[in-house]
Order: C-alpha cells, then structure tokens, then sequence
C-alpha cells in the first residue's frame, strides 16, 4: 500500500510540475502594436462643445500561426494605460456598459488591422505635436490563438500588450452650428 502512495505522489508532482512549466506565450511575440495617433476631437454644435479623445493603432501578427484578435464596443474593457514622460494616464477605469459588442478579427500571419478606440476618462490634454509614450493593452487568451481585450480590474491572467515610441497628437475641431443665411 506504501508502494503505491509513492508511485501516486510522484506521478501527481510530476503532472502539477509539467503544468507549470508550460506557460501561455508573450503576447507581444505574437503581436506587435503600434499607436499610429492620439486624436482630441472637439465637436461645436448648437447644444454646446463635445470632446472625445480617440487612440488609433494598428495590430500586427508577428507569429508563423493565424491569430484573432478581439475588440469592445464598451469602453471600460477598454481599460489602458499611456505613460509619458511627465505622466501616468489610467484610461476608461471604470464604468459599465448594457451591452458589450465584441468584433473578432482574424489576422493572417504578417498582417495587420487598424483599431479606433473612445478613451472616455482618465486622458486630460496632451500637447499637439509628436510625444514619446508607451501604451499598455491588457489581453486574455480565451482560446487557442484568440486573444480579447479586457481590462476590468477582476479579469485574472491578463498580459500586457506594450507599444513604446513615438507618436501624433492631433487636435480635430468639426464645427456643426448652422449658420444664418444673410438677407
């Protein structure tokens, strides 16, 4: 019986230590992110001024396999940080949303897709012009070679994708008040 408590012991630490040696890959050598720009769109019309901030960046697969990469309609799984040089930016932390649309996008290895994204909160103003930063883009591996954005606080396993360089500020202004018409 002894003999067999042995053998049964070994084996499970042998199973539990194979486990652990075996981790999901590092997504930022499956992927390669880029911040193409950080837009301050301020809207003029009869009701008042509305200002939104929009990231827009493309995703790379970098792998040999066919990866997909899942986005969010709602901003707090949007949940990102920008750091740069003078500050720390915790993007869209918290919120919620009725309903969350999530979009998979299959990307081919060697190619790539341009994301816009709402940053709601937590982004006050930027100079226009280039700025050095870095983006972090919490992802989870939901199955194999699928990878969803998620960034609430209770998501387990997240890692981060990091994109560190340069980037645009740009300011758009859209102006929609109606003009009279002269007499």
């Amino acid at each position: 019986m002894k003999r067999y408590l042995v053998i049964s012991i070994t084996l499970l630490s042998f199973i539990a230590h194979s486990q652990e040696s075996n981790p999901a890959a590092d997504v930022n050598t499956l992927f390669e992110l880029k911040l193409d720009s950080i837009e301050l769109r301020i809207t003029d019309s009869k009701w008042g001024i509305d200002t939104i901030r929009y990231f827009h960046y493309t995703v790379k697969n970098t792998s040999d396999d066919t990866l997909t990469f899942v986005t969010n309609s709602c901003f707090y799984y949007n949940h990102y940080q920008l750091k740069t040089e003078n500050a720390v930016f915790d993007l869209n932390p918290t919120g919620g949303c009725s309903f969350n649309q999530q979009t998979p996008v299959v990307i081919p290895p060697g190619t790539s897709f341009s994301q816009t994204d709402a940053i709601l909160s937590g982004l006050h103003d930027l100079p226009a012009g280039e700025l050095n930063v870095s983006l972090f883009i919490p992802l989870v591996n939901d199955k194999k070679n699928t990878y969803r954005v998620d960034g609430r606080d209770f998501v387990e396993n997240e890692q981060q994708l990091i994109f560190t360089g340069k980037t645009k500020v740009v300011k758009t202004v859209i102006n929609k008040r109606k003009r009279k018409k002269s007499a």
